[in-house]
């Protein structure tokens, strides 16, 4: 069941990096640099393919804040 959430979340990956949500997202959520702290804020997640799909969506904005990538 495990695999099968993490290939779906694979598959669901593909598109995302094409229109290129990521820096649209970082673009959009820029002003959240000041505050490095509140991109933080829900990121302790259990479920593999949720994590799988926000951190690349996530990772411009926590590069921006200046937070550790290992550490986010």
């Amino acid at each position: 069941m495990v695999m099968l959430l993490v290939g779906a979340a694979m598959v669901a990956a593909g598109p995302i990096t094409v229109v290129q949500l990521p820096q649209q997202l970082a673009v959009l959520l820029g002003p959240l640099v000041d505050h490095p702290q509140v991109p933080m804020v829900g990121m302790v997640m259990d479920l593999s393919p949720t994590t799988l799909i926000l951190v690349p969506l996530s990772m411009p904005i926590v590069k921006m804040a200046g937070i550790d990538p290992v550490r986010f």
